[in-house]
């Protein structure tokens, strides 16, 4: 993912995912994998009581993201 392609840090990449999420189409093609590759960032990157609530939130935004496709 973007972090570990780029040597940021995963705020950095969170960040970088929302800034796409802002800006992108609802149906772009990517918005799905951003939202789930923002859950991976929490994953790595924070405590897992931290993690486990942005993942939940994230994955099911992912899945109302595929439905737009």
């Amino acid at each position: 993912h973007l972090a570990a392609k780029t040597g940021m840090n995963m705020d950095e990449a969170i960040k970088a995912y929302q800034a796409f999420l802002r800006i992108a189409p609802k149906d772009h093609r990517k918005v799905p994998e951003v939202y789930y590759e923002m859950a991976i960032c929490y994953i790595e990157g924070y405590t897992r009581e931290v993690a486990m609530s942005w993942v939940n939130k994230l994955y099911v935004e992912g899945q109302q993201a595929e439905k737009l496709q």
